[in-house]
């Protein structure tokens, strides 16, 4: 039976404002419990609106700021690995990370504070990354937009938050749906990139209806934990060279319920511009994610929990032509989950 430690999240932070941002319409298939959104719109009378942020920052974009060199990170890299430099003609090079930021908890101190994960997310370099469990206006996390400062972070050109639900997720929430407004508190994903993204969608996963036996952090045994509802949020990158699609999810702890999912998204990106990119927090161990989708796994290192990685949860996949020179998890002051980035070169366009 597969179980995983869920830490107890006690926030306590300074009231945040939330920076402005515009909203994307989302239509939902009540028939399969899924939801999409590709940026025209809705013809379906099942749609709600759904916090889907996007903003563009002054910094330019460039092909050489993603052959720049790179060097590690400073004390909080756990673990590096080098690759042979590919040989590709006109590839694409760049860092791509993913990164679980537990709704921006410090795990020593207990504390949410915004320059914490600001200076967690800069540290990281990265070109694109997917965040998970991003809060957005939560009272336990400073009302913050979580994913505005990631952005400002990585002095980003593009970047799309996407809730899983509206609510407290360690309380009580709800499914986004028809009554859900963007300006309410919510919980989700995020990508966020300095390469200019475009072609946005989003699909939702409805949680497992049946609560899963999981190890909890000061309880004794297995604690039954409620699963819900998990997104994945994809776009198309554009460089010199050419475009990739690039996406972002989380998916259920619930074995075997992941798994479907994962192979509904790989179905899923395989209608966007090849190569593909998937990034995040799979809820699959080691090479369970390659094995179920037969793409490559970029990065095989532990890091969960931070403090001290036993097992994989953090995943950088890719359909085809890709090389990957270095992967880097990173110990944070910020989640119990270590930071993973990759840098890579693709072949757009195969």
């Amino acid at each position: 039976m597969l179980t995983m430690v869920v830490t107890n999240k006690i926030m306590k932070n300074p009231r945040h404002s939330a920076l402005n941002a515009s909203h994307a319409r989302l239509g939902w298939n009540s028939s399969s419990g899924e939801s999409a959104a590709d940026g025209r719109s809705c013809r379906s009378p099942f749609t709600f609106l759904a916090r889907v942020t996007s903003h563009s920052w002054s910094r330019p974009y460039s092909a050489a700021t993603h052959l720049r060199a790179r060097t590690a990170g400073s004390g909080g890299v756990v673990r590096t690995t080098r690759y042979a430099p590919g040989n590709l003609p006109d590839v694409v090079s760049l860092r791509v990370g993913t990164y679980n930021i537990l709704n921006g908890l410090a795990v020593a101190s207990g504390q949410v504070r915004d320059r914490d994960l600001h200076a967690a997310i800069t540290a990281l370099d990265t070109d694109i990354v997917a965040l998970q469990e991003v809060d957005y206006g939560q009272l336990r996390s400073g009302r913050a937009d979580q994913a505005a400062i990631a952005a400002d972070a990585v002095g980003a050109r593009s970047w799309r938050f996407a809730p899983s639900l509206i609510g407290d997720p360690s309380g009580r929430w709800e499914a986004v749906d028809l009554l859900s407004s963007p300006d309410e508190p919510s919980y989700g994903i995020a990508l966020v990139s300095r390469i200019p993204l475009h072609s946005w969608q989003a699909r939702a996963f409805p949680a497992a209806s049946v609560p899963v036996p999981l190890k909890v952090a000061g309880r004794r045994g297995l604690t039954p934990v409620n699963d819900h509802p998990r997104t994945v949020l994809a776009a198309v990158a554009d460089t010199p060279e050419g475009s990739f699609t690039v996406a972002a999810a989380h998916l259920s702890f619930v074995p075997g319920w992941n798994v479907r999912q994962l192979r509904a998204i790989t179905r899923w990106l395989a209608t966007m511009p090849a190569p593909h990119v998937l990034l995040g927090d799979l809820n699959l161990p080691g090479n369970v994610p390659a094995r179920v989708t037969r793409w490559f796994q970029l990065a095989r290192t532990r890091t969960y929990p931070s403090w001290r990685p036993r097992v994989q949860w953090d995943h950088a996949l890719a359909s085809a032509a890709v090389t990957a020179h270095a992967t880097t998890t990173h110990r944070l002051a910020v989640s119990d989950h270590a930071a993973l980035t990759v840098d890579i070169d693709l072949e757009p366009g195969t």
